[in-house]
């Protein structure tokens, strides 16, 4: 139920029932309740953490949630506009052998794994591909499987070729 608050620094809520009144300064009529509720621009007093008190806020301050809003929307465009696009290409091996269990494959595929990181290694597999230069490769266990993941990351939209042509020559 709301507060309305009259000229006369009388307070009473919408039923006509009285509530108390506590004068402040400037003979300003002050509704005090238990919930600790605040008087709005219009004379209405609304609950501390209800929504009225939110919305009675941002109607009073409508000039700075526009500016937060439109440094937001620019903020964005700026950010995406000097952001630079990246591609990602992403192959999987499986390895297995019908010598082995899975489990001893997965544990092998750590060793690939870490073969694989070796940079050395990594400038003769990309020579040997055919990759250019900026390609970034890497590689990763797929958990405890025995799946290798190797990933191409470059500025230009021929990561995936890369990942692929890396994979290939590993396989080999």
């Amino acid at each position: 139920m709301g507060w309305v608050v009259r000229a006369v620094g009388v307070v009473e809520r919408w039923g006509g029932l009285p509530a108390p009144v506590r004068v402040g300064i400037g003979g300003w009529a002050v509704a005090v309740s238990v919930a600790g509720s605040a008087v709005s621009s219009s004379g209405v007093v609304v609950g501390g953490g209800s929504v009225g008190s939110r919305v009675a806020a941002v109607r009073r301050y409508w000039w700075v949630v526009l500016a937060v809003v439109w440094l937001a929307v620019v903020g964005g465009f700026v950010s995406s506009a000097m952001t630079p696009t990246t591609y990602v290409g992403r192959t999987s091996l499986i390895v297995s052998s019908n010598d082995r269990s899975p489990e001893q494959d997965a544990v092998l595929v750590q060793g690939y794994v870490s073969y694989f990181n070796n940079v050395p290694y990594q400038r003769q597999l990309l020579a040997e591909a055919g990759v250019d230069g900026d390609v970034v490769v890497a590689a990763e266990a797929a958990a405890a499987s025995p799946i290798v993941v190797i990933s191409a990351t470059s500025d230009s939209a021929g990561a995936e070729s890369a990942a692929i042509a890396v994979a290939r020559v590993r396989k080999a």
